[in-house]
């Protein structure tokens, strides 16, 4: 007969097993605490973020929502596009120009394609003196004529010149056709001559000042502009002009530009 304590008698095999037992449920107690997975847990008992073939929520989306849709604009796109609606400009004479405007009353300079050599002002009389008695007087440039104009702030006879195409006005400017800016035919700063210029936007029209007021220059657009004319800025703030650069950025944006040190042309017309 078996002594009940010895090995392998029923009593001391009961014992072996509830110690088994004991020592099984410590470990997966154990592991609980840790948050480790139990050894019987399947896969599907994780939690969803945890499995393999979930997405990971997107960083910054409240969990309410869910991401933009792939089309929408982001909060600082641009809201300026390209010339919408373009009318070629018509001069006095009824002759289109080289400019368009577009629905927004903006301008952009669109090729080269001849103006009328216009000067709009008077011509001057025998009672004024300055530069000029004549047309003929005034041959420093093509198409000039002695008209009544503005030096030492008073009336005085000077000379005008108008324009037909780039090729008038030199290096750095260009032929702006009369009805665009005002009712003369100009030569003006320009850093491009047409739409051909500006790969990413039109040649377009911005106003800079000098001692005369205001002077029309253009500049390529972009597709980092802000704006395209003044009409974009607000007229009660500081920066209330179209302009095509920014200190530390790139692109058109309203802005104040300092006035020029000296009228252009030498004298006001």
């Amino acid at each position: 007969m078996t002594a009940a304590g010895a090995p392998g008698s029923p009593r001391a095999c009961l014992g072996l097993l509830a110690a088994t037992l004991a020592f099984a449920t410590g470990c997966i107690e154990r592991a609980e605490s840790r948050g480790e997975p139990a050894a019987d847990a399947t896969p599907d008992a994780r939690p969803v973020d945890a499995r393999p073939d979930a997405l990971p929520p997107e960083r910054g989306v409240p969990p309410d929502r869910g991401p933009s849709p792939p089309d929408a604009a982001p909060p600082d796109a641009r809201v300026v596009g390209p010339c919408v609606d373009p009318v070629r400009v018509a001069d006095a004479l009824g002759r289109r120009g080289n400019a368009v405007r577009c629905a927004d009353d903006s301008v952009d300079l669109v090729d080269d394609a001849p103006c009328a050599p216009i000067v709009d002002a008077p011509p001057c009389g025998g009672d004024l003196f300055g530069e000029c008695a004549a047309d003929t007087d005034c041959d420093r440039g093509p198409y000039g004529r002695c008209v009544v104009g503005t030096s030492g702030g008073g009336p005085a006879c000077l000379c005008r010149y108008a324009c037909t195409t780039h090729a008038d006005c030199g290096e750095g400017r260009a032929c702006l056709c009369a009805g665009a800016f005002d009712t003369s035919a100009r030569c003006v700063r320009a850093t491009c001559r047409g739409a051909a210029d500006c790969p990413d936007g039109g040649c377009g029209l911005y106003t800079d000042y000098d001692l005369c007021g205001r002077i029309p220059s253009f500049a390529c657009r972009t597709a980092e502009d802000d704006c395209r004319s003044d009409a974009d800025c607000d007229p009660d703030a500081s920066e209330d002009t179209c302009l095509p650069w920014r200190e530390g950025d790139d692109g058109w944006g309203c802005d104040f530009p300092p006035p020029q040190p000296a009228p252009e042309p030498p004298a006001c017309p």
